[in-house]
Order: structure tokens, then sequence, then C-alpha cells
């Protein structure tokens, strides 16, 4: 079996991950981040995901809301089925 490289001339430009650029807003967010809150709390940025997650649901929900952990998620699961150990 041959396999044909593509042309160095031609081809798509890679997009190398770990060079990734950022704008001012990216920064900004970062540093108010730090400055104002525990990055594990339930903070202003936990807010705004769960109030935006709620507007694309159409507000069907009654409420979401976001965990630190798969765990975490897992547990709540439990507790919302009423599961015993």
């Amino acid at each position: 079996m041959v396999i044909k490289l593509p042309d160095v001339e031609t081809a798509r430009p890679r997009i190398t991950l770990s060079n990734w650029r950022h704008g001012s807003t990216c920064k900004r967010n970062i540093e108010r981040l730090f400055q104002t809150e525990s990055i594990n709390t339930n903070g202003y940025y936990t807010k705004k995901c769960e109030s935006v997650l709620t507007e694309l649901h159409d507000q069907k929900t009654e409420k979401v809301f976001l965990t630190s952990s798969c765990t975490s998620a897992l547990e709540v699961a439990a507790l919302a089925c009423n599961l015993k150990e």
C-alpha cells in the first residue's frame, strides 16, 4: 500500500493547538476571574453560563446548574432519582 502525502505547497496550514491565540476579552476575563473569586465556586461565570444554558433550552427547565466534577453530577443525579446505597 502506498500512502500519498499532500503537496506542501498546496496543503492547508495546520492549527497548532499549543500556540492558541486569544483576544483582549479573554485575557480580561481570566484576570477578572483570578481577582474576584475562586475558580471552583458558584461565581460570576458559573451563573452566567447557567443563565445562557437556561435560555438555550427555551426555559423549559426549572433550573440549570453546573457542578465542579462528574462525580458531583452523578451524586446529584442519584439524589434526584432517590437512589439508595
